[in-house]
């Protein structure tokens, strides 16, 4: 069980928990499952490009992984904002420095 900023991460339950709402990441065995590697590494990090998340994931497959991969982040993360975040009360951050995209992971606040 791992702890960060109020967010739990099980990785043997392959769940991460936020708020008393917890989502269960299921493998899917014939294809790669970026989702949970993904959003564990963007809740851990600091901060971390599409690049970077591409070379995470891919890094150990013989073929490369996809073509123009890094694109493909963009889309995942808008899709892992409405599927998996907004229900644990988190969301995306982004900045950028010097032209390169950064992104985390960390828990929305709702102002009084």
């Amino acid at each position: 069980m791992i702890r960060n900023n109020g967010i739990e991460i099980d990785r043997r339950a392959r769940t991460i928990s936020h708020r008393g709402v917890t989502t269960k990441f299921v493998e899917h065995g014939l294809r790669n499952d970026v989702t949970f590697p993904s959003l564990c590494h963007l809740i851990l990090s600091a901060g971390a490009s599409t690049a970077e998340l591409f070379h995470l994931i891919y890094g150990d497959d013989p073929d490369g992984g996809p073509i123009e991969g890094h694109h493909v982040f963009h889309i995942r993360l808008c899709q892992w904002k409405i599927r998996h975040l907004r229900p644990l009360g988190l969301q995306v951050r982004r900045w950028r420095i010097s032209g390169v995209s950064f992104y985390c992971v960390v828990p929305t606040y709702e102002m009084n």
